[in-house]
């Protein structure tokens, strides 16, 4: 299997469009020092995932003229608006850099509900202060 999972990725590496190959065991002994890797393994289920995972290279889409994916690691398709309103949510607005881990976590603590199973229980504290 191993020989197998390097001939792979050996070809994959010549594609034109990609640009990064992950194996399994690359994701699991990830330390975060590699940005797109650091992403993946955050969200690698190695009983649910593939023993690859392909990185392409930025703007690749193998669909239409217009859109994303969502499914990189580039800005372009993990920035996404957020907005919270309603009670008890105090005016203001953010630049800072945000990740969409937080977002479930926020919202159980707000509504006072258990935080999602395997959550880093990250939350974003302006959503929390009340006026």
């Amino acid at each position: 299997m191993t020989k197998v999972k390097q001939a792979f990725k050996a070809y994959l590496m010549t594609q034109e469009q990609v640009k990064r190959v992950y194996s399994e065991e690359e994701i699991m002994a990830d330390n975060g020092n590699d940005f797109h890797l650091h992403c993946i393994a955050r969200g690698y289920d190695p009983s649910e995932d593939g023993d690859l995972v392909i990185i392409d290279k930025p703007g690749y889409i193998e669909y239409g003229p217009t859109g994303t994916s969502h499914g990189t690691t580039y800005a372009y398709d993990t920035h996404v608006p957020l907005i919270f309103f309603g009670w008890n949510i105090k005016a203001g607005a953010t630049h800072d850099r945000k990740v969409i881990t937080e977002i479930a976590p926020t919202i159980a603590q707000k509504i006072n509900i258990a935080f999602p199973n395997g959550s880093d229980a990250n939350v974003l504290t302006e959503i929390l202060n009340e006026k």
